[in-house]
Parts: C-alpha cells; sequence; structure tokens
C-alpha cells in the first residue's frame, strides 16, 4: 500500500473487494475530497464510468486469470466533489490483496501509450474480433451462427445476474468467438454423422485450449481468453481441459457454459436433431449446482421466457 505515496500522479490503492484502502495526497487534491472520506469508500464511487457499471469484478478477474500485469481504462472520468467530472485515463496496477489505480490526465496518457500495441484499443480488438467471426463463417457457417446465439443469450444471462455492464460487454465477446479453437478441428470429425471415436473426441477437446491460444496474445480489457479456456469445465471437475470445480470456474466462463449448452441442445447437429426447449431446460436444471452455475441457469430460464 506504501505504493500509492511513491506515485507521481492522483492514485488509489482499492481492495479485491472493491473498497479504497489508501489515498495519496495528489487524488485529495484532484478530487477535492480529504483522505479520511475517501478510504473505506467503494473506488466507483469516484468514478463516472460510462455506463460500464462497477469495473472492479471484472479488473479482478482479469489480474486473476491472465498473467498482464497491467489494464488501461479510457472511458472514465473523475466525479469531484462539486460532482462535476474530470476526464481521466486510469492505469490499473496489479498488487497484492488488491490492485493501484493511477489517473492520469487525457493529453499525458495518450502520448504515453503512443508507443503500446494497436490492439489495446477498442479499435482494434473491435477488428480482431470481426476479422475472427469473418474466419469462421466462411469455413462453416452453423459454427458462425451459433456463436451469435450463443453471444445474445450469454448476455441476456449476465444482463440478469446484474453483473455491471462492463462485465456484460466482455461476456459477449468473449461468447462471439468462443469456438475459434475448432478453426483448427479438420471439418470431417466437425461434421461427421456417426459417433467419434476416442481419438476424435480428443481432438474436439482440444478446442478451448487452441481458442486460447488464438486469443491470447490480444489484449482485451475482459478476460476473453481465459474465459474461452474454461467455457468447457463443470462445478464437479467433469470438464474440460483442466477439469477445473467451483470457484475456480470464472464466472465469466460459467455464465458462457449454460448458454453455449443450451443453444447446442437447441440446434441442429450432424449427429443428432435438436430439442425442445423444455427438454434444453429440464437437462440445464439437472445439472445446477452440479454442473452449472445455479444463478446462470436460473437467469437462463429467465430469458428464454422473454
Amino acid at each position: 500500500m506504501a505504493l500509492v505515496d511513491e506515485t507521481s500522479c492522483p492514485s488509489l490503492f482499492v481492495g479485491n473487494d472493491g473498497y479504497i484502502m489508501r489515498t495519496n495526497q495528489l487524488f485529495s487534491a484532484v478530487s477535492g475530497y480529504e483522505i479520511n472520506d475517501i478510504n473505506g469508500k467503494r473506488w466507483t464511487e469516484f468514478l463516472d464510468t460510462k455506463g460500464q457499471g462497477d469495473i472492479t469484478e471484472s479488473i479482478v478477474s482479469s489480474f486473476r486469470f491472465y498473467r498482464e500485469h497491467t489494464i488501461n481504462i479510457y472511458d472514465c472520468a473523475l466525479i469531484d466533489y462539486r460532482n462535476k467530472m474530470k476526464e481521466l485515463a486510469i492505469e490499473i496496477k496489479r498488487a497484492k490483496g488488491g490492485f493501484l489505480a493511477l489517473f492520469h490526465v487525457i493529453p499525458y496518457f495518450k502520448s504515453k501509450v503512443e508507443t503500446m500495441p494497436r490492439c489495446e484499443t477498442q479499435k482494434t480488438y473491435n477488428s480482431f474480433v470481426e476479422a475472427l467471426m469473418k474466419t469462421m463463417m466462411s469455413r462453416d457457417p452453423l459454427i458462425a451462427a451459433h456463436e451469435q446465439a450463443v453471444s445474445d443469450l450469454a448476455g441476456m444471462i449476465a444482463d440478469q445476474m446484474e453483473l455491471s455492464s462492463f462485465t456484460c460487454e466482455g461476456i459477449r465477446i468473449a461468447s462471439l468467438i468462443h469456438d475459434s479453437g475448432n478453426l483448427s478441428v479438420p471439418m470431417d470429425i466437425l461434421t461427421k454423422s456417426e459417433m467419434l471415436s476416442e481419438e476424435e473426441w480428443e481432438v474436439i477437446r482440444s478446442h478451448p485450449r487452441m481458442g486460447y491460444e488464438i486469443i491470447r496474445h490480444v489484449k482485451f480489457p475482459w478476460p476473453v481468453a481465459a474465459t474461452v479456456l474454461q467455457h468447457h469445465e463443470r462445478l464437479n471437475g467433469s470438464g474440460y481441459p483442466y477439469g477445473l470445480k467451483n470457484d475456480e470456474i470464472m464466472i465469466e466462463a460459467r455464465i458462457l457454459a449454460v448458454a453455449d449448452t443450451y443453444i447446442a441442445m437447441r440446434s441442429q447437429r450432424p449427429y443428432r436433431t435438436p430439442v425442445d426447449h423444455e427438454w434444453a431446460m429440464a437437462e440445464l436444471y439437472a445439472g445446477r449446482g452440479f454442473l452449472f452455475d445455479e444463478r446462470a441457469v436460473d437467469a437462463c430460464a429467465r430469458c428464454v421466457r422473454l
């Protein structure tokens, strides 16, 4: 926490729960609040996140599942004691027990990030997603249609669970490209109408890892690659590729798992016909709390009734 006092810009040390643990004098000066009136408050009380909601959960999740130690956030403003907004960019650095939030005026920060990879900008990662979706579409339109349907439902589930709009957007993006690893799976396996051999199943089960490898170098502001990697994990450890259990699986992946399973059951496949809504929901409820996140299943049920 002493790092806060050593910074040369307005800074906060924020715990993983979103509450401010330490404030430096520069943040006090720029916000107009006394330090004692800042510490102990939720840091988002001092932010306008431009409709993104409380971005804490997504930051913590990103640090937990990514190796990167810094996240840059541009679409935010500081709300001072007069309730006026100051356009600032935030540099988030991983720290033990929480994170360090460094506030920079926009002109300074823009010049600072000119040397950073262009993939950190929203325009570039959107272009990456669009290009990947077009690649999947050209190879197999059914996969691309599945991605879009899963993204729509996963976003609705996240909204129903009242996650922040920032987190919901990350889930929608991850869902749009969650099966990108299938680009490495031979089409004769993907379209096979007979029962797959164990060797073929091993190829199928490799697609989350392959998707992760395709995506992981893109510096999304959300844990997109980790979500893709975990979307076939199950709460009881029976999933793949790593057999993760319960809270070892990030909430984004648990939501994606429910949406993916529902849409897959409701869709035509070379090896089976689709099931109706009641059957699909019965399958999800059979695995509720055992295979699938309880809140996500309940939220899915509300969404598909809308």
